[in-house]
C-alpha cells in the first residue's frame, strides 16, 4: 500500500509512446485494494502514473475522481469513496479520526469505520452514518458527540449511544438526532434547548442522546445561531414548536393562560401564532433576544415578531418587549438584522428600523425609526448585498462596488471623508461614502453563511 506515496517525485515521460490497449492488469490486485491505492496516493504525479499502469487503474482512477465526496473545514480534508473514508490535513481535536492527536497529517489516512453511508460536521466535530449505526469523533467538550462521556477530544470514531439515526443537526455546543421515534439532543443545556422537559440545572451537559419531550411529530428543526439564547424549533403538520432561552420573550409563547414567563422553556411548546398560518411558517430568523417569522400566504410572505425590541428593532410601532408574536405592516421576503438596525426586503423595496444614532439608517435627525421606512441607496446600479455591521450599514451595488454609511473607519474610508460629530470622540457619515480598494475585496469575500442573517441578498 505504501509503495506509491504522495511524496512522489517522479513524473511520467510524456515522450514515451503508450500503447493505445492497455493491458488488463499488470498485477492480480482485486479492484478494491486498488481503489484503496488510488484513494490514498494525493501527488498529480502518482495519480499520472496509476493512470498508466494498466486497465484496472485507469478505470479506478477515473472513477474516483467522479464519485467521491469531499468535505472540507478548517485544513481537514475528508473523503467518502465506496463506503471508506479518507482523511488528511489539520488533525486540531482529533478531527481526522485515525486515533492519534498528531498535528498535522501529511499522508491521506484511512478511518477505520464500517461502510459508510452519508458525513456531517460542524466546529471539529464529525459524524459518520455506517451500515453499522452512527459514529462520532473530534471536538466534544460538552458531550455534544452523544457518545457517553465528555471527553474533550474523540480522536477514534466512537459508536453515538441512539440507534436509527436518519439526520444529524449540529449546533456549537449540542446536536440534535432524528430518528423514525422522535428527535434526540445531547450538548449543552444550560437554557433548556435541548427540550428534556426538566429542570436545566439538574445537569449542564447530557453526554447520552435523550429523547426531546414531544418530538414524535417533529419533521424538521432549526437551533438559533446565538451561544447566550440559544433556542430550538420544531415543524410539525399542526404548528411550529419551540423551547429554550426565553428571557425576552423570543420564543413567541408568552401566554398567561399557560402560566409560562421569562427565563426558559424546558419542552418543545406551542409557538403562539394565529392558528390560519401558523402551519405555513417556512422561515425563522432569530437574533439572540428576538425572533422573526415569516409565513407563507398566498400573494405574499408575512412577518410576525417578538421578544427584545430596542430602538424599535423589531419594526412594530413602538419599543419595549413584544411578548407575543406581532405583524409587520409590510410583506417580508428576507430579513437581516444585527446591532438593533433591521432591513428588510419586500418585492423590490428595502425598509428599515431601529437604531439611527450613528445615521447608518438615514440621514435625518430621527435617531430610531420604530416602523419599517424605504431605505435609500447610493446612486447608481441596483443594490445586490446589504451587510449590518456595528455602527454601520454597508451596501453593494451590482458593478462590485462598496459604500457604507455610519460611524467613520478611516481604515475603511478614505481618511478626508467628509464626517460630523456624534457625541463624544464619535465621527460619522451622512452620506453613503465608497470603501477603500482593500476593504471592499474583505467584503466581496464575506461568505453569507458565515455571518449568519446579518447579511441580506437581493434577488
Amino acid at each position: 500500500m505504501h509503495v506509491i506515496t504522495s511524496n512522489c517525485t517522479r513524473t511520467v515521460d510524456t515522450s514515451v509512446n503508450i500503447p493505445g490497449v492497455l493491458p488488463n492488469a499488470v498485477f492480480t490486485i482485486p479492484i478494491h485494494l486498488i481503489r484503496a491505492i488510488v484513494a490514498r496516493t494525493d501527488c498529480d504525479n502518482s495519480r499520472r502514473c496509476l493512470f498508466a499502469l494498466c486497465r484496472k487503474f485507469s478505470i479506478a482512477e477515473s472513477h474516483y475522481e467522479s464519485t467521491k465526496e469531499v468535505f472540507a473545514e478548517g485544513g481537514t480534508w475528508i473523503a467518502l469513496y465506496c463506503g471508506h473514508l479518507f482523511a488528511k490535513g489539520h488533525n486540531w481535536d482529533g478531527v481526522c479520526g485515525i486515533g492519534a492527536d498528531q498535528f498535522r497529517l501529511e499522508d491521506t489516512r484511512l478511518i477505520r469505520l464500517p461502510p459508510a453511508l452519508n458525513l456531517w460536521h460542524y466546529d471539529r466535530s464529525w459524524f459518520a452514518q455506517t451500515t453499522r449505526g452512527l459514529y462520532a469523533w473530534g471536538r466534544n467538550q460538552q458531550g455534544q458527540l452523544g457518545v457517553g462521556n465528555q471527553r474533550v477530544f474523540i480522536t477514534a470514531p466512537m459508536r453515538v449511544l441512539v440507534d436509527g439515526v436518519v439526520d444529524v443537526r449540529q449546533q456549537l455546543e449540542y446536536t440534535l438526532f432524528q430518528t423514525a421515534s422522535g428527535w434526540y439532543a445531547s450538548g449543552v443545556n444550560r437554557n433548556d434547548q435541548l427540550g428534556l422537559g426538566v429542570d436545566h440545572l439538574v445537569e449542564d451537559y447530557i453526554c447520552s442522546p435523550t429523547m426531546m419531550v414531544g418530538s414524535g411529530a417533529v419533521t424538521r428543526v432549526q437551533t438559533s445561531f446565538n451561544r447566550e439564547s440559544p433556542m430550538t424549533f420544531g415543524w410539525t403538520r399542526d404548528g411550529l414548536l419551540v423551547c429554550g432561552a426565553n428571557d425576552s420573550g423570543q420564543c413567541g409563547v408568552w401566554d398567561n393562560s399557560r402560566v409560562i414567563r421569562m427565563g426558559t422553556i424546558n419542552k418543545l411548546t406551542p409557538v403562539v401564532l394565529p392558528d390560519a398560518v401558523k402551519a405555513n411558517v417556512i422561515d425563522i430568523v432569530c437574533i439572540r433576544c428576538y425572533t422573526f417569522f415569516i409565513i407563507q400566504t398566498s400573494g405574499k410572505n408575512r412577518c410576525f415578531v417578538c421578544g427584545r425590541n430596542l430602538h424599535g428593532v423589531l419594526g412594530v410601532g413602538q419599543v419595549g418587549e413584544v411578548r407575543t408574536p406581532t405583524e409587520l405592516p409590510i410583506p417580508v421576503d428576507d430579513i437581516a438584522s444585527a446591532s438593533a438596525v433591521t432591513v428588510i426586503r419586500s418585492g423590490d423595496t428595502l425598509y428599515a428600523c431601529g437604531n439611527n444614532r450613528e445615521k447608518q439608517l438615514s440621514s435625518s435627525e430621527t435617531d430610531e425609526f420604530t416602523a419599517p421606512v424605504p431605505l435609500d441607496l447610493p446612486e447608481g446600479p441596483p443594490a445586490v448585498k446589504v451587510l449590518i455591521e456595528s455602527d454601520v450599514l454597508f451596501v453593494q451595488l451590482a458593478d462590485g462596488t462598496w459604500f457604507g454609511r455610519g460611524v467613520h473607519d478611516p481604515y475603511v474610508f478614505a481618511p478626508d471623508t467628509d464626517t460630523f460629530e456624534v457625541g463624544r470622540h464619535k465621527e460619522c457619515l451622512r452620506r453613503w461614502t465608497a470603501v477603500n480598494a482593500e476593504s471592499a475585496r474583505v467584503l466581496s469575500a464575506i461568505e453569507p453563511d458565515s455571518v449568519g442573517a446579518t447579511m441580506l441578498i437581493m434577488e
